[in-house]
């Protein structure tokens, strides 16, 4: 069952038989149909059905050679059409299938966003067409939930509103200076970030976590399907993602030196050396790996 389904208003399906006869149900009755053409043996095709304005169930497959439908996943959508970011879009396909995250760095919360893209039959066909092939010009964000919290704004004075104000924009300017390339702008922002790490850490020692924080971001999308691959191997050998990692780096001979100040992580880390990963585990992690590292190989390393 998708996290998302009874998001979309079917809460009542939980069996997974039954999810099948509804979006067998769903694909006799679509509201939209779009295919694209990727080479000369392959295609991917979404049926979208809308169940309320805006939202619905998008059904992904391809088409076989006796031209029948074959489906392979489904997810739950939510049109918006409200711009959110003007900012420049990067967009990168999942290892398991067919679906992509968009990232943007937004200046005004200073922050990367990373989300999924629901539309990106439409991303295929622009990609495809090499003549009117264009940028993204702009995002439109939309999200669902099955339960949350809110959490209130701390309350601030006209002093406090007015320096965060002129805060931001310093740092917005030196977000956008170190992107250019401005060293000076990008010792600055590591310096700040090092403060306020020290800054969040000696509060939290005596302080209510939730009397300290002002806003938070917690973006997923990109790399969601990698750590769910790391969670499962995880879970098999009873140990944390952490501990993974680090045996992984071990078993290849590679030295590391992991960072940390709570004793419960330094005996984790120590408890990597008491197991062993198998050799098909090896090259799950092995497949994670995209060399998009900022630090160069240690096998290339002289």
């Amino acid at each position: 069952m998708h996290k998302f389904l009874r998001a979309a208003g079917f809460s009542m399906y939980t069996k997974k038989k039954d999810i099948e006869k509804l979006l067998d149900l769903l694909e006799r009755q679509p509201s939209m149909t779009r295919c694209v053409q990727v080479d000369e043996e392959s295609n991917v095709c979404e049926m979208r059905t809308e169940v309320a304005p805006g939202l619905g169930i998008s059904i992904i497959g391809e088409l076989n050679e006796e031209g029948n439908f074959e489906r392979e996943f489904y997810f739950p959508y939510q049109e918006s059409h409200i711009i959110g970011s003007t900012e420049e879009c990067s967009v990168q396909r999942h290892t398991e299938k067919e679906t992509y995250s968009g990232m943007v760095d937004e200046n005004k919360v200073g922050i990367t966003l990373i989300f999924y893209i629901q539309n990106f039959m439409e991303f295929r066909e622009r990609m495809l067409d090499k003549e009117h092939h264009s940028k993204i010009s702009s995002v439109c964000f939309s999200g669902m939930s099955i339960g949350g919290k809110v959490l209130l704004p701390i309350k601030k004075s006209q002093k406090q509103i007015q320096k965060a104000k002129v805060a931001a924009k310093n740092r917005n300017s030196l977000i956008e200076a170190a992107k250019n390339g401005d060293e000076d702008a990008m010792e600055s922002l590591t310096i700040e970030d090092i403060d306020l790490y020290s800054q969040i850490s000696r509060r939290a020692m005596k302080e209510d976590l939730y009397s300290i924080i002002d806003s938070c971001f917690m973006p997923c999308g990109v790399e969601c399907d990698q750590y769910s691959v790391i969670g499962e191997i995880a879970r098999k050998y009873h140990k944390s993602p952490a501990q993974i990692i680090l045996r992984w780096f071990f078993q290849q001979k590679i030295p590391v030196i992991p960072k940390t100040v709570t004793r419960e992580r330094m005996m984790q880390n120590r408890n990597a050396m008491d197991f062993v990963l198998e050799e098909v585990d090896m090259e799950i992690l092995h497949s994670l790996n995209k060399e998009q590292g900022s630090f160069p190989s240690p096998y290339e390393v002289t």
